[in-house]
């Protein structure tokens, strides 16, 4: 990280994406669309949320490679969750 970063921008930073993620996983309950769906989409969301947490709190441990398989894996969720069927729009008319 280049020195004239400050931590607290950082942190945030990645509680903004906590939010965000959270927010996510709420829309994918409210659409009603497919339970297996949005389940995915909560579950990802879910591991997303964790993972920036505590990369907010705990920024720079020796640690960070089991963060980054659960980034991976909580962004795969997502995009089961998202391809199976959670972003399909219905046709009206």
């Amino acid at each position: 990280m280049e020195p004239g970063v400050p931590f607290a921008l950082l942190g945030g930073v990645l509680l903004l994406s906590v939010a965000a993620w959270s927010g996510l996983g709420a829309a994918a309950v409210a659409s009603g669309r497919s339970r297996t769906a949005a389940g995915l989409v909560v579950a990802g969301a879910a591991v997303l949320v964790v993972v920036e947490t505590l990369t907010a709190t705990d920024f720079g441990p020796a640690g960070s490679d089991d963060l980054m398989l659960a980034r991976s894996a909580g962004l795969l969720l997502l995009a089961a969750g998202l391809y199976s069927g959670a972003r399909e729009h219905e046709v009206v008319g």
